[in-house]
């Protein structure tokens, strides 16, 4: 890396974005083709999975990170013990329909902590399904008003509702004074460009 100007230092890293962008992505995705060509019961989107439980191995995005594989073992478990103790068997029996036996090896909750954590599911049903209608009506209905009418890009028009929704006044400040100073630190950073 050179200790140059700005400008240099925004030519380097663009140079290494453009040889990531250029010629490893590239590389990568022929390499998932390669696989969804090879492996047809398999999506796609399966090659970074499998990649991705193999490259990382802890410490990303930080250095308290389990193994991608390790974490997630952990959540598949802890899906299948929590199903079972709300006697439920769908994950097991889908995963039974993909050739993959599992045998539970788990401690049944009590009956009276069963009957909680299925109340609490349940409730959790209604609360999410609330919350994406409520969030897919500002961010696809509403946020279409703003653009259509008011000339708002969707994407920014969500960003506003968020802070609008952050609570006090001073929270609200505090959060656009966060995103003027984006815009004036993406300004000084863009500069170079405008030539």
């Amino acid at each position: 890396m050179t200790t140059g100007t700005y400008e240099q230092l925004l030519s380097d890293a663009a140079a290494i974005r453009e040889k990531i962008d250029g010629d490893l992505w590239p590389k990568y995705k022929e390499l998932s083709k390669k696989f969804e060509a090879e492996y047809p019961e398999f999506k796609k989107s399966d090659f970074k999975l499998v990649a991705d439980l193999v490259y990382y191995q802890g410490g990303w995005p930080s250095l308290n990170s389990k193994p991608k594989e390790e974490d997630l073992a952990d959540r598949v478990a802890a899906a299948l013990r929590l199903e079972k103790a709300i006697d439920r068997n769908r994950l097991v029996e889908l995963l039974s329909e993909r050739g993959i036996e599992v045998s539970l090896r788990v401690e049944d909750l009590a009956r009276d902590r069963k009957l909680t954590l299925r109340d609490m599911v349940s409730a959790a049903q209604g609360l999410q399904k609330e919350m994406c209608h409520d969030a897919d009506e500002i961010k696809i209905a509403m946020a279409e008003v703003a653009e259509e009418q008011f000339k708002v890009e969707k994407a920014n028009f969500v960003k506003a509702v968020k802070i609008a929704a952050s609570g006090n006044r001073k929270k609200i400040e505090k959060k656009i004074a966060k995103v003027e100073e984006t815009a004036a630190n993406l300004e000084v950073a863009i500069e170079p460009l405008k030539e």
